[in-house]
């Protein structure tokens, strides 16, 4: 699942939190249902600017276009499962750690995010980013381009990446008969 927190910016003057939280939610985004329900929360909340997002999982996780739009908005990147170092079933990868800080008006990949592996090697996730609101609700940072998501852009190839933005040679078809 997936754990949503938001805190405003004004509770987190001068680098001191308040103790206070806009949005405490979890959700078990392994169902669509759910992903649906989160991404909602994400888009239809009246976040300001400066609030700030944290977004942690738990166990099983799964995405899909919705929740991966939403998670953009508030400075996602590219949310995925990922395999492990110990994992035997390659395309059963749903225990993949992610954790994303962002806000809105960072736009896509502007925020903090981590994709680990769920591997038993995985190190557990760390945040070392110090927080500063834009206190005169500027928004709109130009961070240049994000880095391009290697994997195979070939519809007809059966390993295809809808998440790939950039070919890396690594397609595979199945052989013809």
């Amino acid at each position: 699942g997936l754990r949503i927190t938001v805190f405003s910016a004004e509770s987190l003057k001068n680098g001191s939190w308040d103790g206070t939280t806009l949005y405490d939610q979890v959700f078990n985004v392994v169902y669509e249902s759910k992903r649906k329900e989160m991404a909602e929360a994400i888009l239809g909340g009246d976040w300001a600017m400066n609030d700030l997002f944290i977004v942690t999982s738990f166990k099983t996780v799964n995405y899909d276009n919705l929740l991966t739009e939403a998670l953009k908005t508030i400075g996602g990147c590219n949310p995925r499962v990922v395999s492990g170092l110990g994992d035997t079933d390659t395309s059963y990868n749903y225990n993949t750690p992610y954790v994303l800080v962002g806000s809105k008006g960072l736009g896509d990949c502007g925020g903090y995010e981590a994709v680990g592996d769920d591997g038993q090697f995985s190190p557990p996730a760390q945040i070392n980013k110090f927080w500063i609101p834009d206190e005169k609700g500027e928004g709109g940072w130009d961070i240049g381009p994000p880095d391009p998501i290697l994997g195979c852009t070939d519809k007809q190839a059966s390993n295809y990446d809808p998440n790939a933005t950039q070919d890396n040679g690594s397609c595979e078809y199945p052989p013809e008969i």
